[in-house]
């Protein structure tokens, strides 16, 4: 009987907090009136964070009743912070992101007449830490957020091109994944797995979270198996980057070629390798520096020496990680989203045919055969607009009981 009242307080307790937990909704557009995809949306006081959709729309799960600071924080846009009551089940808040203020090519006073590059590199280098020795332990929910377009080039592109794309991303796991976009325009799937970190981080398999439409088994099963990195240890993987003896020897090199050309008279090059100092801004009333190296992007926080964000955008391949201060003077990877272009029609070869199959002489065709190549040609049409295959992802890291590397539990 005393067991029997035990488990029945522990199911009352339960169905409390379920009672009270609530999400937050709402709507990420620009100034003017555009929805904002793959925006970071968090609420600050519970470490609860995740991304908008293609339709700029977003949704907090597990959001306990009260006053909550929700942030939305997108690269480019001044951050918007709302007081969201959440009393029921459901609270609202749309957020409107206006584009940030300049960024001021400013320079300042570095020691012994070192360049602002390797001065702000060297001092990343001199304070980082690996994330055992920042965090001593975490508990964390680890997400990935897809969404496909509804117009998908998957589901358009022609059957013979369908094989070969297939093919070859099977080569990098992700022939069923395109198998799945192409039987289902509009997938959209959020999956979650819980991680624990004590000098590294460990994972359980994933769960479906969300999912449209419902998919069958084997694919459900697929998409729970598949590696899709949620547990990687990005924190180390970033600082990794900062290594001054290399920037040193890029600058060296970088300088003797400048050397050679003048005594040549003639005009260096720009060297694409070397690290370039951006400019700054300020946000959260710190200054933050942008270093920029190829097509990798830094921001920097003054003083604290820790990445706040950093970017990566060329032609086939855009990703944004951020980093929030969850600890003093720690910056913790909350999101990381990536969009990776995949062209399917390099030759133009249905740019061609489409222009071959506007140009035919319809005076002899009869009202079918017109109707047949109108539907042709608003098929290649759809496919030459958008060929591109457009994989777009997001990782989102909820963390809880996360305790310093210098305190005991």
């Amino acid at each position: 009987m005393k067991r029997f009242f035990t488990l029945l307080v522990i199911l009352c307790v339960m169905a409390s907090v379920n009672a009270h937990a609530a999400v937050i909704k709402g709507v990420v557009t620009d100034v003017e009136g555009q929805p904002m995809a793959f925006t970071t949306v968090w609420v600050e006081d519970i470490n609860r964070t995740t991304v908008s959709g293609l339709d700029g729309s977003y949704t907090l799960r597990d959001v306990p009743a009260g006053m909550h600071q929700v942030y939305a924080t997108y690269i480019g846009h001044k951050k918007e912070i709302a007081s969201v009551d959440v009393t029921g089940e459901v609270a609202t808040c749309d957020f409107v992101l206006d584009e940030s203020t300049q960024v001021l090519p400013e320079l300042f006073v570095t020691p012994a007449g070192e360049s602002i590059e390797l001065f702000i590199m060297r001092m990343v280098a001199v304070h980082k830490k690996s994330l055992k020795d920042v965090v001593a332990s975490y508990d964390c929910r680890g997400s990935i957020y897809w969404e496909a377009d509804n117009d998908s080039t998957v589901y358009n592109m022609p059957s013979w091109m369908y094989k070969i794309v297939k093919f070859e991303l099977s080569l990098f796991k992700l022939g069923k994944l395109c198998e799945i976009e192409r039987n289902y325009p509009g997938l959209k799937f959020v999956l979650d797995k819980k991680l624990t970190f004590d000098g590294k981080i460990k994972g359980d398999k994933q769960a479906v979270v969300e999912m449209r439409p419902t998919l069958k088994q084997d694919e459900v099963d697929y998409l729970q198996n598949h590696s899709w990195k949620i547990d990687e240890n990005f924190y180390d993987d970033t600082y990794k980057k900062f290594d001054v003896g290399k920037v040193r020897k890029m600058r060296e090199k970088s300088a003797k070629a400048e050397q050679k050309a003048l005594a040549k008279g003639e005009e260096a090059e720009e060297d694409t390798t070397a690290v370039k100092y951006v400019g700054k801004y300020e946000e959260d009333d710190r200054d933050i520096y942008i270093l920029k190296h190829g097509k990798y992007e830094y921001h920097i926080v003054d003083e604290l020496w820790q990445v706040k964000r950093m970017c990566v955008k060329d032609k086939y391949d855009e990703r944004i990680y951020e980093f929030r201060e969850l600890l003093p003077g720690v910056f913790l990877p909350v999101s990381y989203y990536q969009k990776v272009l995949f062209d399917m029609d390099l030759k133009n070869v249905y740019a061609k045919e489409l222009e071959e199959m506007k140009a035919k002489d319809r005076s002899k065709m009869t009202d079918k055969d017109k109707q047949k190549l109108d539907e042709d040609i608003a098929k290649r049409e759809r496919f030459v607009n958008h060929r591109y295959w457009n994989m777009q992802r997001c990782f989102t890291w909820d963390y809880e009981n996360l305790v310093p590397a210098n305190t005991k539990k």
